[in-house]
């Protein structure tokens, strides 16, 4: 069955508006908003002026040597941001949460949880990273409305897998409810939404390209195939599209995601359109939309992971941003 169709019928058992703004990271007026997306251009998004709105933690914290992979939630108005840190002494990459009732994180500014880091890598793995987050209103268990998955990377034999956390609430505590199954030529990051009863990922796989998948639990997957391809030969991404994120609104598809040629080691975002339910993405013509900054700039090497909110009359577009240091921090864009 497609899988739109398959959202469809999902979609008309529950009579309730809250399937319109499951996938978690966009506000519950979603529904009612249009899209303005498809308008944008190179100079379309305006950085924000304060960027960088997170960064790293001070000398001896566990996050002390960056900060990257934001994914944003707004609930019952206050902003939760989890993301990836890495220490210096050890260089272990875990997941921590910030959260701020002002969507640019300002006032207040996005404030670092006392119990971070929430999810940190086992055994001998050395990193916990590129969250994706929902908090899940068809869930009847309270200890698991929040759900995550999360990119691990393995040391000995070296490889990733999402692993997929629940609790109930934000901070946690997070209890790992196992390994991701199922996704075919899984390589890393992963960006997963519910729709109706489904839950829906789009992954990247070993040829830097994104599949999508399907699964009914969150945790055993049906893979469908490549539905975006890294660009051809002298095109802005023709080494890969990753770092990505996923959204539907008012009947059409959205992914966001980060692109880089090969040979240069720059990192922009570009986006990708569909209206038939994940089958392959059409890139936005005007690609890439948003590149990274100017000499001495503190994201002036690459410019990825983004994740998209909607705030009033605005798109919010956190992302993470690099300098020639590799010092990485999380960043914001507004549109219009």
């Amino acid at each position: 069955m497609p899988l739109l169709k398959k959202w469809q019928l999902d979609k008309h058992e529950d009579d309730s508006d809250i399937h319109h703004r499951e996938w978690g990271w966009a506000d519950e007026q979603g529904w009612l908003k249009s899209i303005i997306l498809p308008l944008t251009e190179q100079n379309g998004w305006t950085r924000y002026a304060n960027n960088p709105i997170l960064q790293k933690g001070a000398s001896g914290a566990w996050d002390d040597k960056y900060v990257e992979h934001p994914c944003v939630i707004r609930l019952n108005g206050i902003y939760y941001m989890f993301y990836a840190g890495r220490k210096v002494s050890d260089e272990i990459e875990k997941i921590g949460l910030a959260q701020s009732t002002d969507p640019y994180g300002q006032s207040p500014v996005f404030s670092k949880h006392a119990s971070n880091p929430i999810i940190s890598p086992t055994g001998t793995e050395d990193r916990a990273m590129m969250p994706s987050v929902i908090y899940d209103h068809h869930e009847t268990d309270l200890n698991k409305k929040w759900k995550a998955w999360i990119c691990h990377h393995e040391t000995a034999p070296a490889g990733y897998s999402t692993k997929f956390y629940t609790a109930p609430n934000p901070e946690g505590t997070w209890t790992l409810q196992g390994a991701c199954t199922g996704l075919t030529a899984y390589q890393y990051c992963n960006s997963v939404m519910r729709l109706g009863l489904m839950y829906f990922m789009l992954y990247v796989d070993t040829d830097f390209n994104v599949r999508s998948a399907i699964s009914s639990d969150g945790l055993a997957w049906n893979s469908y195939g490549v539905v975006l391809s890294h660009g051809g030969a002298g095109e802005w991404d023709d080494l890969a599209d990753a770092y990505l994120s996923v959204f539907w609104n008012l009947g059409v598809w959205y992914i966001i995601y980060g692109g880089a040629p090969v040979g240069v080691a720059h990192f922009q975002i570009g986006m990708a359109t569909n209206t038939d339910g994940w089958s392959t993405f059409t890139k936005f013509f005007r690609n890439p939309v948003y590149s990274y900054g100017g000499a001495g700039a503190w994201d002036e090497k690459h410019v990825n992971f983004p994740s998209l909110l909607m705030f009033e009359d605005k798109f919010l577009m956190y992302y993470s941003g690099c300098n020639n240091s590799n010092v990485y921090a999380i960043g914001l864009a507004t549109i219009p």
